[in-house]
């Protein structure tokens, strides 16, 4: 099967830290950079890269922006006007794109989102998060840390379902998610709205195709939990 791409534009610090922290088991990454140094910092460290601006159609059409192999755009480059404008071209492009936009502050926010960003991120009010969170639930936040980094021996998982899943038309509580060691947190019916549902369910939800699941649990014993319902 295809590696689906996530394509980064913009080399820096926080782009880094998002692709050493990416599973390159999952996803094949490719850095689009238009500041000649960012670019060779990139190539430098064995990223796959490549020059350019984005600011016009036929660069965009280069790195195949409206595939739907790309799982990700996520724009973030030292340019906040460029972000602007490649993310506004990006979705003009490929209306089914899933664009995550870096942002300086909160009226920047809505411009991205006007421009046709699905997700937009404030470092300034994650990290803000962050420490009060550090703060009021220390515990909480470490045990996260350790789940999400790797520290322990169990993962957050999300799994799609796709139109051959034997999990096709079962209910919920059709599936034994306690038979494979799992805990399902919640799911997103993509087919109702892209907002998070979790595991309480007020009803016996059904699962469709393009549904997904998000379950804590170790690897093996979600392997085996794809592999049951394929």
């Amino acid at each position: 099967m295809t590696q689906k791409r996530i394509v980064v534009y913009g080399y820096n610090d926080f782009t880094k830290e998002l692709i050493d922290l990416s599973d390159k088991t999952l996803f094949d990454i490719l850095v689009i950079e238009p500041n000649g140094e960012n670019f060779a910092k990139a190539r430098n460290n064995g990223i796959l890269a490549l020059k350019l601006s984005l600011l016009d159609d036929e660069e965009l059409e280069q790195i195949e922006i409206t595939s739907s192999n790309i799982k990700s755009f996520v724009v973030a480059s030292e340019n906040s006007s460029d972000n602007l404008f490649v993310t506004l071209s990006a979705r003009a492009l490929n209306p089914d794109l899933s664009i995550i936009a870096l942002s300086e502050s909160e009226h920047k926010n809505q411009q991205f989102y006007l421009a046709g960003a699905n997700i937009v991120i404030n470092p300034t009010t994650i990290c803000g998060l962050r420490i009060a969170r550090l703060i009021s639930k220390p515990l909480v936040v470490d045990l996260l840390d350790n789940i999400l980094f790797g520290s322990y021996d169990i993962n957050l998982h999300e799994h799609i379902i796709d139109k051959y899943s034997k999990l096709n038309t079962l209910t919920i509580n059709d599936v034994d998610f306690n038979f494979f060691n799992l805990i399902l947190l919640g799911l997103q019916d993509r087919e109702l709205s892209d907002r998070f549902i979790f595991g309480t369910f007020e009803q016996n939800h059904r699962l469709d195709t393009h549904d997904v699941l998000v379950l804590l649990g170790r690897d093996d014993d979600f392997q085996g939990f794809v592999n049951f319902y394929a």
